[in-house]
């Protein structure tokens, strides 16, 4: 067989995206970015199958390379074609959480919270459970073990009673896992799951769901508190510290934004000059580029953050280890729970970061709804309306009031002016 070309074998750039191939004609991997500086894709094509395509979940060429060498590996020992046999819950899972592209195109974030569902949902099924054998009974014994926690997880520790949101977050996980399995096919071109069985299974949701807000109050006592600290930092690193929180607090009242966002901008997302911010599509939730402008205080007050933290560029929020990469969001969650302690603010239960999105997109309720969702980072509307804008005690106030009053004034300023209309 003839392989690949001296070039292609190579890292080289394609239009300012790397790009490599290894393997031989008839079973060749490309590795591949679809945009520049995003993940690495990989593709192979195999003769009598066709083509398959993954996310590799990595911006780094060595560890794309590995992964892409161990993909090209697993399609030459080759799958088997069996189709009549159980299939095994962890190997459902070790496949779909290395392979699924759009599960490996999700953020760090979403992936670890996937991985503490899947130790519950193994911990109770067993490795070995057969899920071609699920049934309606076992959904519903399994949210009842769930919600009343006891679970022994893979992990060794024992489960948590939980919310029914919870719960629902683990069967969902589970269904997504299903409905990619009916997709995926076995060199004897058979699918490896022929029907979802948690398909026409309808999960009953969390009726009063924990979803608080940050108010503006809120958001002023949390900065006083964080500039109170800052002021007696006994160190610059932990007055270094204490500036990036408040500016991370500053911004996710300004902007809306989820806290992973906030976390990863750059300096140069900043345009202070055509007064827009921009937010990178690879920290997005949904993957989405959004430029958009902010008034002119916000940009005089990162300025001041920029003069007291003496840089120009690179990440807003660095990491300590590498100043390089941004901080992982969960450092700024532990320095904000710091913060809130330190200024005896209640604990919001449900929430700390999610709150100032919710206060923000609530703060501007009567707004045109498609313009605050686009201001605010949000595809779907609906889900903005839902989850996100909840009316304060003032709206419902004056909803409530009684309108008979100023009814009666209109109907009798009306027949006044009928009266006199007949008249002239």
């Amino acid at each position: 067989m003839a392989s690949t070309n001296g070039r292609r074998t190579q890292w080289h750039l394609s239009h300012g995206k790397w790009t490599r191939s290894f393997g031989e004609r008839g079973m060749r991997v490309r590795l591949f970015q679809k945009r520049k500086d995003g993940p690495f894709y990989g593709q192979i094509w195999v003769a009598g199958c066709g083509r398959k395509r993954i996310s590799l979940g990595t911006h780094d060429r060595g560890a794309a390379e590995q992964f892409g060498r161990r993909f090209l590996a697993d399609q030459l020992i080759g799958e088997p074609t069996k189709t009549d046999g159980p299939v095994r819950l962890d190997e459902l899972w070790e496949r779909y959480r290395t392979t699924c592209p759009s599960y490996l195109d999700n953020t760090l974030h979403v992936r670890i919270d996937a991985v503490t569902k899947m130790k519950c949902l193994l911990g109770y099924f067993g490795l070995q459970y057969d899920v071609r054998q699920l049934t309606p009974s076992d959904v519903l014994q399994y949210i009842r073990q769930r919600r009343t926690g006891g679970i022994l997880r893979t992990d060794g520790k024992c489960s948590v009673p939980v919310g029914q949101r919870a719960v629902c977050g683990d069967l969902s996980l589970l269904r997504v896992m299903f409905r990619w399995a009916c997709t995926v096919r076995t060199q004897g071109n058979h699918r490896w799951l022929d029907r979802n069985p948690l398909e026409g299974i309808r999960f009953e949701h969390e009726k009063n769901p924990r979803r608080p807000v940050a108010d503006r109050a809120r958001m002023l006592k949390t900065r006083e508190t964080i500039q109170t600290l800052t002021a007696n930092a006994k160190s610059d690193d932990l007055r270094r510290r204490w500036t990036l929180l408040d500016m991370a607090v500053m911004i996710a009242y300004a902007t809306g934004r989820r806290r992973g966002s906030i976390a990863a901008l750059r300096w140069e997302d900043v345009d202070f000059s055509a007064h827009t911010l921009t937010w990178q599509p690879t920290y997005d939730k949904k993957r989405v580029a959004w430029v958009v402008p902010m008034p002119q205080p916000f940009f005089d007050e990162l300025r001041q953050f920029q003069r007291v933290l003496g840089v120009i560029s690179g990440p807003m929020f660095p990491s300590v280890q590498v100043p390089t990469r941004a901080i992982c969001p969960d450092v700024l969650s532990s320095w904000l729970e710091k913060a809130e302690r330190a200024g005896n603010l209640p604990k919001l239960r449900g929430g700390l970061w999610h709150p100032y999105r919710r206060g923000w997109a609530t703060a501007r309720i009567h707004q045109p709804l498609k313009v605050v969702a686009q201001a605010g980072g949000w595809l779907d509307v609906a889900t903005m309306v839902k989850s996100y804008q909840h009316p304060t005690d003032e709206m419902l106030l004056a909803v409530m009031q009684d309108p008979a009053a100023s009814a009666g004034q209109s109907t009798h300023q009306g027949a006044g002016h009928e009266q006199r209309v007949a008249v002239g």
